[in-house]
């Protein structure tokens, strides 16, 4: 009996040392490596290989040979003196980065190697693990590992290059050089370093009763996303010159379209979009076929066929990809301001000239076809004639609404036939936010069309722009009728018309308003407008 049992122990322990020899072999598949074992520790045995003698020196002057030499499991990615990197010019705090970039607080066997892992090193940084089909191995951040050595206290892999810690977004930022130095100090500028006290251990108290912490303080910022080492960002960074082209750009929309300077309260619009416009999560390498993107913070579309990248200049990032801005432009959208035209400065236009020069002065703005009145008759109510009238049913504490008025009397009877031409054309004749006439500017984009008129201006009118039809509409609709406030007098935004995409150059435009040409009605035709208004909506980049 106990023959039987002893036999069966050994047979027992057989099948054991079977099934480990299985698991111990599972540890190195794939990995085309050799591998040995030693009863050393970790930084022992690397002590004892001469060919690991720089990669030691290393350890040994960071301090990491301490940790090599623990009794706790650790991996430690080792290279041999022909692979190693120069370290010699580096910072003591590089130096300790790379050390502590070699090494795990685990043990990863090769049978744990899985194709997307992510091993996080001492340094905080992340390791890619990768399978490569052509070779059919492993790949550490895409160095092969040649051979393993288990030791008493964890693994070595041998990999036939040094790994080098790649920098998270933020710290890569942060060491941008002088030439970026507008964006870089922009974001960095974010970041605070604030006292925890949730997080601190309090002391005791001082003379006066306050408490002495033990202080624990953190970085916090908008962008703290950006050093976080577990996720995928892209961020588009400018150089000092393409920044201040972005900034020249919009000084000069201004100077030519608006023709102002650059006022503070846009400024601060404008900044708020550079900086929360570029970071995408995510992780965007080919920018080509990337499409339009949302940026994280702001929401903001970008358009990846206007904002320009060089490729070549990609960097690769521990939490993503950095793209080197060479174009970049702020949304016309964010800048825009709707552009009111406004005909009635007809008479303004008429009183500043000098007599004589008077209908001249208005011809290089204005073209009437089919007016049958007076064209000095200005005063009174555009009920009786005028060009510039006064409507006394809009009239409230000394104050009217300003419209321009045109009419034809020709058709009164029922003439038969056609009715002939009947329109006005104008410049986008505006005033710019000194009181100054000027011609306002449309730059390239789509804009929503408004219009506002008398109720009874006459049935149905067509709208051009440079000689481009608009819309169709009816001004006696009441939807086209004055957007006055009652208590503040300020025009607001009128009835909608339609659509008008402006290509070519930034300039600006002219209108006309006429009746259609099938138009047979016999009834007197009359234009009463307040305004037209362009409004740039979101599609305006």
């Amino acid at each position: 009996m106990k023959t039987i049992r002893l036999t069966g122990i050994l047979l027992s322990l057989l099948a054991l040392f079977v099934a480990c020899e299985d698991n111990w072999g599972d540890h190195y598949r794939n990995t085309g490596s050799s591998e040995g074992i030693t009863d050393q520790k970790i930084g022992e045995w690397l002590e004892a290989q001469p060919e690991f003698s720089r990669f030691a020196e290393l350890m040994n002057e960071t301090g990491m040979d301490l940790e090599l030499n623990k009794d706790q499991v650790l991996t430690c990615w080792a290279v041999k003196d022909e692979n190693m990197v120069d370290f010699s010019g580096r910072t003591a705090v590089e130096k300790q980065q790379l050390a502590q970039h070699h090494i795990n607080y685990v043990a990863i066997y090769s049978s744990k190697f899985e194709d997307g892992k992510l091993i996080k090193t001492l340094a905080g940084k992340n390791l890619y693990v990768t399978w490569d089909e052509a070779g059919q191995e492993y790949l550490m951040d895409g160095y092969k590992v040649v051979e393993s050595q288990m030791c008493a206290n964890g693994v070595v892999h041998v990999l036939e290059r040094s790994l080098e810690p790649r920098l998270n977004i933020y710290e890569y930022v942060s060491r941008l050089g002088d030439d970026y130095s507008m964006f870089r100090d922009s974001l960095l500028s974010f970041t605070e370093h604030i006292f925890r006290p949730d997080l601190s251990f309090p002391l005791g108290v001082d003379e006066y009763g306050n408490t002495l912490y033990d202080s624990v303080f953190r970085d916090e910022s908008m962008f703290s996303f950006l050093w976080n080492e577990n996720a995928n960002y892209t961020l588009f960074v400018p150089d000092n010159a393409v920044y201040q082209g972005a900034w020249q750009e919009i000084v000069d929309l201004y100077a030519n379209v608006y023709h102002s300077p650059l006022m503070r309260s846009d400024s601060l619009i404008i900044y708020n979009w550079l900086m929360t416009s570029v970071a995408m999560d995510g992780k965007y390498e080919n920018y080509a076929a990337a499409g339009n993107l949302e940026s994280l913070l702001g929401k903001w579309e970008w358009r990846s066929d206007v904002q320009q990248v060089d490729q070549g200049r990609m960097e690769l990032m521990s939490n993503g990809v950095v793209h080197k801005l060479t174009y970049l432009h702020v949304p016309n959208f964010l800048l825009l301001s709707s552009l009111r035209c406004v005909p009635s400065i007809y008479k303004e236009i008429w009183d500043a000239a000098p007599d004589g020069s008077k209908q001249d002065s208005v011809d290089k703005y204005f073209t009437l076809v089919g007016h049958s009145l007076n064209e000095k008759e200005f005063n009174g109510t555009a009920a009786n004639g005028g060009f510039v009238g006064f409507w006394p049913d809009f009239n409230k504490d000394n104050k009217s609404v300003k419209v321009f008025f045109m009419r034809n009397e020709a058709t009164q009877g029922g003439d038969a036939g056609l009715i002939p031409e009947f329109s006005l054309t104008w410049r986008s004749l505006t005033k710019d936010r000194f009181g100054n006439i000027i011609e306002g500017q449309l730059v390239p984009g789509q804009y929503k069309v408004y219009g506002s008129f008398r109720q009874g201006s006459g049935h149905d009118l067509d709208l051009y722009v440079n000689d481009e039809f608009v819309a169709k509409f009816n001004a006696s609709n009441a939807t086209y009728n004055y957007a006055v406030d009652a208590a503040t007098w300020a025009t607001g935004t009128s009835g909608y018309i339609g659509t008008y995409i402006h290509t070519g150059e930034t300039g600006p435009v002219t209108l006309r308003l006429a009746n259609p040409t099938d138009r047979t009605a016999a009834t007197p035709r009359r234009i009463s407008v307040q305004c037209i208004e362009f409004v740039p909506d979101d599609t305006n980049y």
